[in-house]
C-alpha cells in the first residue's frame, strides 16, 4: 500500500472518530439542557433542527419561544431531574 493511501486512510478514520464524538456530545447536551424564555419564563426544548442551526452567542443561542414567539438570546438551563 502506498504511504499516501495509508495517510489518507488514517486521516479519514480520525475525522470519522472526531465527527462521532461531536455527534455524541451534542446529543448528550441536547438531552440534558433546555432553555427558558426571558420574556414569558416558559421553559422549553427547541426542535433539534432549530437547536442545531440557530445563531450561537457566547454561551447561549438565539431562539424563538414557542409560547410567546419572542426571538431572544437564551442561555441553556439544566433540566430538572425526574
Amino acid at each position: 500500500m502506498q504511504p499516501f493511501a495509508i495517510l489518507l486512510l488514517v486521516g479519514g478514520g480520525m475525522a470519522a472518530l472526531a465527527l462521532l464524538f461531536l455527534i455524541l456530545l451534542t446529543r448528550r447536551f441536547y438531552r440534558q439542557e433546555g432553555f427558558v424564555c426571558p420574556k414569558c419564563a416558559h421553559s422549553f426544548q427547541p426542535p433539534l433542527l432549530q437547536y442545531l442551526f440557530s445563531a450561537n452567542a457566547v454561551e447561549g443561542k438565539i431562539l424563538t419561544s414557542p409560547n410567546c414567539g419572542a426571538k431572544e438570546y437564551m442561555e441553556p438551563q439544566k433540566k430538572a431531574e425526574k
